[in-house]
Parts: C-alpha cells; sequence; structure tokens
C-alpha cells in the first residue's frame, strides 16, 4: 500500500515509449538477474522485462526505417531527444543511442538536439552534430525522431516544423504530438501503440 502513494510508482509512469534507460533501473535489473542465477532461481518476470525492453528499441529502429521504405541512406534525420527521460542530462541507457548507432551504420546524416544531453552525447559519439534548438536540428530534415518527452517538444508549432523540414515524416517514440494534428498538415508518422486514423 505505501508504495501506491509514491508519486514515483504511479500510472503516470506506465506509458508506452521507446523503452527505458538510465543509470539505475537497467543496472538493477541485471543485478538482480544475476543474484538470483547465482542462488539457483530464475527470475522470468525480470528477465522478460529486460528482454522486452532491448526488443522496444530495436521496435523505435524498425518504425523509423519504415518510414523511409527501410532506406535511410544520406537522409538528414533530426534525433529531438538524447536524454533516457525529460529533465535529466543522463544518457546512460538511453534510447536515442540504439536510434543514432542504427542511423550511423546505415548511412544517414544525423542531426540532434536535446535541452541538457548535448554536451554528453557528444562525449560518447564525438562527430554527432548537435544543436541548441529544436528548430535548427529539423531544419532541411527529411525526417525527425523525437526520442524525450520535453515539453518543449510536447509545445511544437507542427505548422512551423513543416516549414522548416525537406520531408514531414515523424516518429513520436513519446506519444506526445495529436495524431490529428499531424494528419491535418500532412505528416506520414509513426508512434508507439497508438492507432492511425
Amino acid at each position: 500500500k505505501a508504495m501506491g502513494i509514491d508519486g514515483r510508482i504511479s500510472p503516470k509512469f506506465l506509458q508506452p515509449g521507446p523503452g527505458f534507460g538510465g543509470s539505475c533501473f537497467p543496472k538493477d535489473a541485471k543485478a538482480l538477474i544475476a543474484m538470483a542465477e547465482e542462488l539457483g532461481a530464475n527470475l522470468k518476470v525480470v528477465k522478460s522485462a529486460v528482454e522486452a525492453n532491448q526488443l522496444q528499441k530495436e521496435r523505435m529502429v524498425k518504425k523509423l526505417f519504415n518510414l523511409f521504405d527501410g532506406n535511410v541512406k544520406n537522409k538528414t534525420i533530426a534525433i529531438l531527444g538524447l536524454a533516457f527521460k525529460a529533465q535529466t542530462d543522463d544518457i546512460r541507457e538511453s534510447p536515442a543511442i540504439d536510434i543514432i548507432d542504427a542511423l550511423q551504420s546505415n548511412g544517414a546524416i544525423i542531426k540532434a538536439f536535446d535541452p541538457a544531453a548535448n554536451d554528453n552525447m557528444k562525449k560518447l559519439y564525438n562527430d554527432l552534430d548537435t544543436y541548441v534548438s529544436w528548430e535548427e536540428a529539423v531544419k532541411d530534415a527529411d525526417g525527425v525522431v523525437i526520442m524525450t518527452e520535453w515539453n518543449e517538444f510536447r509545445g511544437m508549432d507542427l505548422l512551423k516544423l513543416k516549414g522548416l523540414v525537406k520531408s514531414p515524416n515523424i516518429l513520436d517514440c513519446r506519444n506526445i504530438l495529436k495524431i490529428d494534428d499531424l494528419e491535418k498538415l500532412g505528416f506520414k508518422y509513426d508512434n508507439v501503440g497508438r492507432k492511425k486514423r
């Protein structure tokens, strides 16, 4: 009962997304599995959560590639959000890393912006082009991927966004944009678990 009172453990965190990351949960889950195995126990639920998380990250890569019929070579992709969640600069185990790796290995050009995590991601990818605003990052992009639920991405002017990009392709991994608004403006889009109209 006490855990249910804690605001950090509540339905507000049970939202579809690109997978979990950060310094604690992935590491702690793997440590718990290892400790249990040492004691001869098999934590199927925890193992399944770790596996499902990795599969979710892979699904986001597939969804992005599907927006481009499987070929991102020489496509400019803007990644909005590098941290594993909003209000932090922590990139450890961030789902954005999986997207960056897949795009780089398939010849895409990446432009990225995060209000707090640009510098940390540059330490991991010193050749990553980061920008100081979402507007600069999306300019002339063939596609946009929202990876982190920062409020400034929630409040994006979609008409302005459409005017800045080369092609109106968007993958909303946090379901923060309204499908009706995207459709009215002619975006080709995908999201996580919401039905397209």
